[in-house]
């Protein structure tokens, strides 16, 4: 077990003392340097989000590109054209579909919402890829479908909107400032200026 180096004023003086502690230092500011960094990466994108959710208004018939969110049970088509069993994933409530039309669901679904008003509901057939789960690959199914909720973005601009981009940009600046004083003081550190 290593003990704790309790060192003397005088021992903390000497070049090799001062080198071990500017490398715990240097240590330090990188781990505070990357904790920045992160955080700098985490409010662009909480930002990214935000904005668009501000620009998201609440639409009466659905179409390609908006957010929809649906309810669903879907049961397999036999041969003769019979509804069979339900599946494992074959049930959902307040599924979220980000942008419709983009393929995020089996080929076909999405295609047979477009068009369908928020509060309806619709008989979605589709058949599942051969390259689908082994037990449902290439099979038939009738989903029955609640289209709950629809929303459009609209264009960027509202007050709102603009405070929020302006207090991110406020705090972003903030923390890349930090961010690089901290790396210059690495960068200080080891070209020896410090020592």
């Amino acid at each position: 077990m290593q003990q704790k180096k309790n060192l003397s004023r005088k021992q903390r003086r000497t070049p090799a003392a001062q080198g071990e502690i500017l490398d715990k230092l240097v240590g330090n500011m990188t781990v505070v340097s990357q904790r920045l960094t992160s955080t700098v990466n985490g409010l662009n994108i909480v930002n990214e989000d935000l904005n668009k959710l501000l620009r998201l208004n609440p639409v009466d018939t659905v179409a390609p590109g908006d957010t929809v969110v649906i309810d669903y049970l879907a049961r397999l088509v036999n041969e003769d054209g019979s509804l069979g069993e339900t599946f494992q994933g074959g049930q959902m409530k307040g599924m979220v579909v980000k942008s419709l039309g983009n393929g995020e669901l089996i080929e076909g679904f999405e295609e047979q919402m477009m068009g369908k008003s928020v509060g309806s509901t619709l008989e979605v057939n589709v058949t599942f890829p051969k390259e689908y789960h082994k037990h449902l690959a290439g099979k038939k199914a009738k989903f029955f479908v609640g289209i709950l909720e629809g929303l459009r973005e609209t264009e960027a601009g509202s007050y709102v909107e603009g405070k929020i981009n302006e207090l991110n940009d406020e705090r972003k600046a903030k923390l890349e400032a930090a961010a690089k004083l901290i790396k210059d003081g690495k960068k200080a550190s080891e070209a020896g200026a410090w020592s």
